[in-house]
């Protein structure tokens, strides 16, 4: 994982849960996409969780859901804001995942991806991590035509880096290229960006 984004992400920990309030009826919207895939009996692991943003929309909707961040004052931050029975936190590196094998039902990625500089290394962690035939859902920032390039020029000036910008079909297939089987790419309009609500199948553990 990047070490100038996880700098970035520790020293923003403490604001970022007040920035995501502007961002609150986004992540309804999301939260609401992603629900009807999740079920009770599912163990599920969210990685990225940030301040608790998917956690505490998300959680309810499962058996058992671990919360996991790279950078440790995220962590931190999220425990603060949110907890549940079935809610579980630690710091794991989305790339080098501190789990055994078949371990999930579902894994939970949320604007993660595109700012990671080897998104592939993750996704072959959570196939690893995924039972045959799990959950991957992936909702992405993607750039299609007409976002706004400022927030994300001033959110690179304050340190932050983005490493991919994909359109939504380009997500699709960089994903499906890795193992899975996309079944849906639903957009989410969003301020600066769309939001590319991806739901795929880890698939059996054929292929590359």
């Amino acid at each position: 994982m990047s070490k100038v984004n996880q700098t970035f992400w520790d020293r923003f920990a403490r604001i970022y849960a007040l920035f995501m309030k502007r961002n609150e009826s986004a992540y309804d919207a999301i939260a609401e996409q992603i629900k009807p895939v999740l079920t009770s009996e599912m163990r599920a692991l969210e990685l990225a969780c940030g301040t608790a943003q998917m956690t505490r929309r998300l959680s309810g909707n499962v058996r058992e859901w671990i919360a996991t961040d790279y950078a440790p004052n995220m962590v931190a931050a999220a425990q603060k804001h949110f907890s549940a029975a079935n809610v579980s936190y630690q710091v794991a590196d989305a790339t080098a995942l501190p789990f055994p094998d078949s371990a999930f039902d579902a894994v939970i990625i949320a604007n993660a991806l595109h700012i990671m500089p080897e998104p592939e290394a993750a996704l072959a962690e959570i196939r690893r991590v995924l039972k045959a035939g799990g959950l991957l859902v992936a909702p992405t920032f993607v750039y299609e035509p007409g976002y706004s390039r400022f927030p994300i020029w001033i959110a690179e000036k304050a340190g932050f880096r983005t490493f991919h910008k994909w359109t939504a079909a380009e997500l699709a297939a960089f994903v499906q290229a890795y193992g899975y089987q996309v079944e849906r790419a639903q957009f989410v309009k969003g301020c600066p960006l769309y939001e590319c609500i991806l739901v795929a199948r880890e698939n059996g553990h054929d292929g590359p």
